[in-house]
């Protein structure tokens, strides 16, 4: 899977259940944490998420 179809799936799952850990997404998505992480790292740099308590 691509790294913008992983970011889609990321996202729909934190829409729909508002919060995810790690964990959670890479059992989910199918891929690492490790790829997970580097994931929601490019989200969050480009304010498609929030990280922890984002305000």
């Amino acid at each position: 899977m691509l790294s913008q179809e992983r970011y889609k799936v990321i996202l729909d799952i934190i829409e729909e259940r508002e919060a995810a850990t790690v964990s959670e997404l890479a059992v989910l998505v199918g891929t690492s944490e490790s790829s997970i992480r580097r994931d929601l790292t490019a989200l969050a740099r480009d304010r498609r998420i929030c990280r922890r308590a984002c305000q």
